[in-house]
């Protein structure tokens, strides 16, 4: 039987971007513009993770994004729901960095596609809460908060 770690409530804040978008059938990994919003999400979520376990189970998130006017160009809030889950978790093995400086820079290793960051499987999100707010002054920001239980630490693939 599967040992868990109590309910966990991870929160972060990214700003200066938008959320990953997920849109169509091809990888956010093979699209410049996202590999740097998702490089930025998983490196925010690594921090407030910090040896905190990835999320197993019953998963929630709420996903809050702070943007000063809304167009279609900013993107669709079902499409950076998406985004952030794909973004927290491993993506499908093999997969590439869209031709990146990222994918050989050493400060980004720990952010690497193969590597879980958040989540073990999107499946096991059960709760979504997602909003746009508008007429923020500024840059665009988001707020990513993770509830669910964890696998007991050190118990994974996911830590080196």
């Amino acid at each position: 039987m599967e040992r868990l770690v109590p309910e966990q409530v991870i929160r972060f804040e990214v700003h200066g971007d938008l959320p990953p978008k997920k849109d169509g059938a091809s990888s956010m990994w093979l699209k410049d513009l996202e590999v740097q919003r998702v490089v930025k999400l998983r490196l925010a979520a690594t921090q407030a993770f910090g040896q905190t376990p990835p999320l197993t189970k019953n998963i929630g998130l709420r996903l809050s994004v702070h943007l000063p006017q809304n167009s279609r160009a900013a993107g669709d809030l079902d499409n950076f729901v998406t985004g952030v889950c794909d973004a927290l978790q491993a993506a499908a093995p093999r997969t590439p960095w869209a031709n990146h400086t990222t994918s050989s820079d050493p400060r980004f290793a720990a952010v690497r596609p193969d590597l879980v960051i958040g989540m073990i499987d999107d499946c096991e999100v059960v709760e979504i809460t997602a909003k746009k707010i508008v007429g923020h002054a500024g840059e665009p920001w988001y707020e990513v908060v993770l509830t669910g239980e964890g696998a007991v630490l050190g118990q994974g693939p996911w830590f080196h």
